[in-house]
């Protein structure tokens, strides 16, 4: 038997829940806290053995507060993304007009212009590199998306930006860096009395609570997130 007992975390949950106790929740900074003052007044692990511990807790690298730093930013950009659920869709219904002129070999027409033009290969490889598609692969990949498609439309479903993964993934990637500097600015400071910016961090912190986050939890994550963009 080797590594941290179960008793040595319990322990530590329980001096977080009694430290959290009225507001009747814990959340995984409370839990990261509790463990590394666990480890550092504990009796019984070699000094050695607790600096691997807390590294592995709390190091810059690989380590659980890390892997939650990265959690966390995506959880608070996808929750600012669903403010943004029109442009979603609006690149979506780009891509494939452009994605089904290519398969197709067809021009695409400009409702503005009313002139036809090739597809946007700008378009269509920004949200394909941003999932690995590589040149010589996009062909296979377009025409896999018609493929689910026409597999979804035979079965009755609708095919929206959220139906084949890989492309939903690509669009929300793409939003969410552009979405970046607009996360920042409504988060990274609490005396920002900027009506649209309030309304932006308000309706992401909506979509924490739908998510299932309680008030507490979801301030926590976005004044956590905007300490991170603070110091990067």
């Amino acid at each position: 038997m080797d590594g941290i007992s179960p008793r040595f975390i319990i322990n530590a949950l329980n001096v977080a829940l009694g430290q959290k106790e009225e507001k009747k929740c814990i959340n995984p900074i409370d839990v990261i806290r509790a463990l590394r003052n666990n480890f550092e007044h504990s009796i019984g692990i070699t000094e050695e053995d607790q600096k691997t511990y807390i590294n592995a807790l709390t190091g810059d690298k690989q380590s659980v507060a890390s892997e939650f730093k990265e959690f966390a930013k995506k959880e608070v950009n996808m929750a600012f993304l669903y403010a943004y659920e029109d442009q979603a869709h609006e690149l979506f219904a780009r891509y494939m007009i452009n994605c089904s002129a290519f398969v197709k070999k067809e021009k695409v027409l400009d409702s503005i212009t009313g002139e036809y033009s090739d597809p946007d290969e700008i378009l269509m490889r920004a949200l394909e590199e941003l999932i690995g598609v590589p040149e010589n692969s996009k062909e296979t990949f377009r025409n896999g998306i018609f493929v689910h498609k026409s597999s979804s439309l035979e079965r009755g479903e609708k095919f929206e930006f959220d139906s084949y993964a890989p492309l939903r993934d690509a669009i929300e990637k793409k939003l969410m860096s552009d979405l970046k500097n607009v996360v920042s600015l409504s988060i990274a400071t609490s005396t920002n009395v900027n009506p649209k910016t309030e309304a932006r961090r308000d309706r992401a912190f909506q979509t924490l609570l739908k998510k299932g986050y309680c008030e507490s939890c979801s301030n926590m994550l976005l004044s956590f997130v905007a300490e991170v963009l603070r110091k990067t």
